[in-house]
């Protein structure tokens, strides 16, 4: 067997393969052993026609076919060994000549990475100031968490839950939504159904209906409905309001977070957004000094490790099921599959490279990650289940050698970048404190809160 290769760009070689006369008719005569134990060929017992009888019967070509099956795989992993060549993914194979066999085999290997002088980087956190006013904000929306939904008789102001019937249609009848009953929060700014709704609702009155047009935006997840008008018909059924409790010493023991005054809540929150403030410079360093990295490295790695992230993004974003669901799915949202993928190529793209780079900074720095980085990535993990039941199915899952392995790439991956910040900051991760609520939550969010709360460092990570 005649091996020569020839390094490609992208992190690929070429293996040129050409396969001795004697070795494709030894493998001739295993497909043709192989072939005769399952036919039946008249007057003979099946496995005992001679091959002569066996190639006028179906052919040489599907004798060579049967034979090429057993060969290639065969050579291909005798010439990787030879060749010390270690693939990140098949082989791309093109067979020149099927006898004697010449083929080729183009193969994606493991990336290079230089990295630049990333001691060299030099970043400051400078975290944003927390106001008082932030401050009276995140305790009146910790309020409006808390707060219970009553029926209010007036119109409709902004931050109600309605009750409401809607009948909507495009140009010449053709309906887009309708409903009775639906429950709808209103928001100023959400642009559900579309773009300028819940504005309409504001001032409406329970029973009284109202009709207005408005335009679809031109970012509509379907497209045969962008920058057409919509003339819409509502009626509001019921208005609630959230009646929030009073901002007094029993709400801030109510919290269980030892707190005992309404002056102690204060405090607490001013410490989780200040908290939350230093996440984010952290975070803001972090993402400036990964690309920082990319922009001064030398990088090459094959095309089908970006190939492979497009279908864990693609996959993340689809539904689960059958066929049927998801072409549902892509036909409500107006696009095919190739066209997600290529909505994240960039994505996918940015996300190999920052891996690639952390990669080898782990491996330049020494940094190695032991069982207890992984017990942490875990309880990580299990402390964002908001039911018993989403504990039992998380416990579950990580229990698969799979879920270990990519538990162990979470914690390289966190390991690294804090290694990273910590050194071109001079500053320490320790320094953040992990607090047991979350602030940033509670000063924009108006939904009920959950079960289990997401702490500052989790919603960074």
């Amino acid at each position: 067997m005649k091996i020569t290769t020839e390094k490609l760009p992208r992190s690929q070689v070429l293996l040129n393969i050409e396969v001795e006369p004697e070795m494709m008719e030894a493998t001739l005569q295993r497909a043709y052993r192989r072939i005769v134990s399952r036919m039946n060929i008249p007057g003979f017992r099946k496995g005992k026609a001679p091959r002569t009888i066996v190639e006028r019967y179906l052919g040489r070509e599907a004798l060579v076919s049967e034979a090429l099956e057993i060969l290639l795989p065969e050579v291909y992993s005798k010439a990787i060994e030879d060749e010390q060549i270690q693939p990140v993914a098949q082989p791309e194979v093109d067979i020149l000549q099927r006898e004697p066999p010449v083929f080729t085999a183009t193969i994606p290997v493991r990336p290079t990475v230089e990295l630049g002088d990333y001691h060299a980087l030099q970043y400051s956190m400078e975290p944003e100031e927390v106001t008082e006013e932030q401050v009276d904000q995140g305790i009146d929306n910790l309020r409006r968490r808390y707060g219970a939904w009553a029926e209010a008789d007036r119109p409709v102001e902004a931050g109600d839950m309605l009750s409401i019937d809607v009948e909507s249609n495009v140009g010449e009848g053709d309906q887009f939504i309708n409903d009775k009953g639906v429950s709808y929060m209103v928001t100023p700014g959400l642009e559900f159904p579309v773009r300028g709704f819940p504005e309409e609702l504001v001032g409406m009155t329970i029973g009284e209906p109202k009709e207005f047009t408005l335009t679809v935006q031109d970012d509509y997840p379907q497209e045969a409905f962008r920058n057409k008008e919509v003339t819409f018909k509502a009626t509001v059924q019921q208005v609630q309001e959230r009646k929030l409790p009073d901002l007094d010493d029993a709400f801030a023991q109510s919290l269980n977070q030892g707190l005992e005054t309404a002056d102690a809540l204060r405090d607490w929150m001013r410490n989780q957004l200040e908290n939350d403030a230093r996440m984010r410079a952290r975070y803001k360093v972090e993402t400036e000094a990964v690309d920082a990295l990319i922009e001064q490295s030398q990088i090459e790695y094959p095309d089908v490790l970006v190939e492979h992230e497009l279908d864990h993004l693609v996959d993340q974003s689809l539904p689960q099921g059958d066929q049927k669901r998801l072409e549902a799915y892509l036909e409500a949202v107006g696009r095919t599959r190739d066209e997600l993928r290529e909505d994240r190529r960039e994505e996918a793209e940015k996300r190999v490279l920052r891996s690639l780079v952390l990669e080898k900074l782990a491996e330049d720095e020494g940094l190695e990650v032991t069982d207890d980085d992984v017990t942490r990535e875990a309880m990580n993990l299990l402390q964002g289940a908001s039911s018993d039941q989403e504990l039992s199915n998380l416990l579950q899952a990580i229990s698969t050698p799979q879920a270990r392995e990519s538990l162990r790439n979470m914690a390289a991956t966190r390991k690294t970048l804090t290694w990273l910040v910590d050194t071109i900051t001079g500053t320490s991760s320790t320094e953040v404190a992990i607090l047991t609520a979350p602030a940033e939550e509670a000063a924009s969010s108006d939904e009920p809160p959950a079960d289990e709360e997401t702490t500052a460092a989790d919603r960074s990570s």
